[in-house]
């Protein structure tokens, strides 16, 4: 019977058949008497008091903040630099930052597992692989590295001065489309303190074997043609640069400046191969040349042939002329080319 139901009162509410009413988020109290939550705390709603909000450490940076009513702790801290722990206690750290001093690749690939990446790090007091953890992110993934099966880690020093020597083999590789820059991040745990070292490296796509002709043009022309041929290719890694290509007619190499790359990334490679002057009738072909992911050279072979087509002879055509003198049955022949 509904008439027995009675409603809540103001900063309060009530579930379906509650016996009673509770206090909205952002306030305390019995249901009768919420009262809002003062600056500085948060109420989570029912019957709970107000909860003081985190209080930063003077070595934390804090952000965000407690208004009145809030019905959350929106304090956060994060410790300065220098600094260890949860923001609300910061630990001075005693063990120097690390710092790299050599890294074996300037770039990886992309959709290659197993590729190994080798680091000189100074300050990293990785005693045991249990103690080390290693992530890297890219293209918004992140992936996480077992230390204990994918890395080696080879260190002399102390806990305070030591050369670490790193060898992190990559199971994975993000695929072609997740090219770009990845923030590698490694940590060692030492007891109550926490070591942490970042760096970055570029994938770059991983593309091997023949390229494959999309389209070319033009298919034939005249001899005599100043020939230039617009090509467009799939199955190239992307070209930096129009040097990358090397460029055969027949049997002519080309000048590197024969070459215009017109664009270049995952989708495919065009290029605009300026040829010269063709004679002879025959059929030429144009060869494309580059290095694969792997470094070995690939080629178009004889995927591009354009047929040279003997010019046709001139013709001969007769006519009446009627000059103004002279007879009108005078014979004027006129070569058409």
């Amino acid at each position: 019977n509904d008439s027995s139901c009675i409603p809540c009162p103001a900063n309060s509410y009530s579930l379906l058949a509650a016996a009673q009413c509770a206090c909205n988020a952002g306030f305390s109290g019995e249901f009768d008497s919420c009262r809002i939550c003062p600056n500085g705390t948060y109420g989570p709603g029912g019957n709970v008091d107000c909860i003081l909000c985190k209080t930063c450490d003077v070595n934390a940076i804090p952000k965000g903040s407690c208004p009145v009513g809030s019905g959350v702790d929106g304090m956060e801290c994060s410790c300065k630099a220098g600094y260890f722990g949860n923001g609300a206690v910061c630990i001075k750290q005693v063990i120097p930052f690390p710092s790299l001093v050599n890294m074996s690749l300037a770039s990886l690939f992309c959709s290659k597992p197993n590729q190994v990446l080798n680091l000189v790090i100074n300050n990293f007091p990785a005693f045991y692989l249990s103690d080390v953890s290693a992530t890297f992110q890219v293209a918004g993934t992140a992936y996480v590295i077992d230390a204990a099966r994918y890395m080696r880690v080879v260190m002399t020093g102390n806990i305070t001065g030591n050369v670490a020597n790193v060898g992190i083999t990559l199971p994975i590789a993000p695929p072609n489309e997740d090219f770009g820059t990845a923030l590698f991040s490694l940590s060692v745990s030492l007891g109550t303190e926490q070591v942490s070292f970042s760096f970055t490296n570029v994938f770059v796509p991983y593309v091997v074997g023949p390229p494959s002709v999309g389209f070319y043009s033009p298919q034939s022309v005249y001899e005599g043609t100043v020939l230039s041929v617009y090509v467009e290719l799939s199955m190239v890694r992307p070209l930096t640069r129009a040097s990358d290509v090397q460029a055969k007619a027949g049997t002519k190499e080309l000048d590197q400046s024969a070459v215009t790359l017109v664009l270049s990334d995952l989708d495919g490679t065009d290029l605009l191969v300026n040829v010269g002057a063709v004679t002879g009738a025959q059929t030429l072909y144009v060869v494309l040349s580059f290095l694969d992911s792997d470094g070995n050279k690939v080629s178009t072979g004889n995927a591009i042939s354009i047929q040279i087509r003997a010019r046709p002879s001139p013709i001969l055509l007769q006519d009446s002329f009627y000059p103004r003198k002279g007879a009108a049955s005078d014979i004027q022949k006129v070569q058409v080319t």
